[in-house]
């Protein structure tokens, strides 16, 4: 943990100095998506390097070496962070798709949206296999902040380590919460060749196809952290 904190005053400082590559609009808003996304990995760290807890929640035997696999690197200071902001247009396109022919009530549907917005590393986790995605569900953590004044909608911040990589979706509430969900996220080998060329054109238009949506308004940003 102290590592952790030494590595958010490091973001900070980096910040208020201008250092990072890619600033971006907001870097008020980019330092509370991304120190917090940090945050949120090293408690998954420290649930991934505790035997206690391992044993504990754990039985198989191969989802047990998966998060012992975590939790043997450190997760204090990411190499770099993509942050991905979905603007509502697109959201609501998405879920118009995803519940056509389908009744909700307006409260309803606002769970129903947080909910799947929030659970993206599950459904890319899955992907990869059963034992992904049960390692990867139980180390994940949620969290409630208070409204960052700037943030509106929904943003992904995917934070880019030696060894793993953590995704954490960010979304206003009509209450004008922030509700988060982090995961370790295992992602195919498209996106990891998309990532390391940085192309964010190519990460949009996949971003389009996986959600069966069109239209502008999708961003990221790449900002290098280490």
């Amino acid at each position: 943990m102290k590592k952790t904190l030494i590595a958010l005053a490091l973001v900070a400082v980096s910040f208020l100095a201008g250092s990072c590559s890619t600033m971006g609009r907001d870097s008020t808003l980019n330092e509370f998506l991304i120190q917090n996304s940090i945050r949120l990995t090293g408690i998954m760290g420290d649930f991934a390097q505790s035997d206690e807890f391992v044993g504990l929640f754990i039985g198989d035997g191969h989802v047990q070496e998966l998060v012992r696999e975590i939790g043997r690197h450190e997760y204090a200071l990411p190499n770099v962070a993509v942050i991905i902001r979905v603007p509502e247009t697109v959201i609501n396109s998405a879920m118009a798709n995803m519940t056509s022919g389908i009744s909700l009530s307006d409260d309803a549907r606002e769970v129903f949206v947080t909910r799947t917005v929030l659970s993206v590393a599950n459904t890319i986790n899955a992907m990869q296999g059963v034992s992904v995605l049960a390692a990867t569900n139980i180390l994940g953590v949620n969290k409630a902040f208070l409204s960052h004044e700037n943030f509106t909608g929904t943003a992904y911040v995917l934070l880019i380590y030696d060894n793993n990589k953590s995704i954490a979706a960010f979304r206003k509430s009509s209450e004008g919460i922030v509700n988060a969900n982090s995961s370790f996220v295992f992602l195919s080998e498209e996106i990891e060749a998309l990532l390391a060329e940085r192309n964010g054109a190519a990460l949009v238009s996949f971003i389009h196809h996986a959600l069966g949506v069109s239209g502008a308004g999708i961003e990221i940003e790449f900002i290098d952290i280490n």
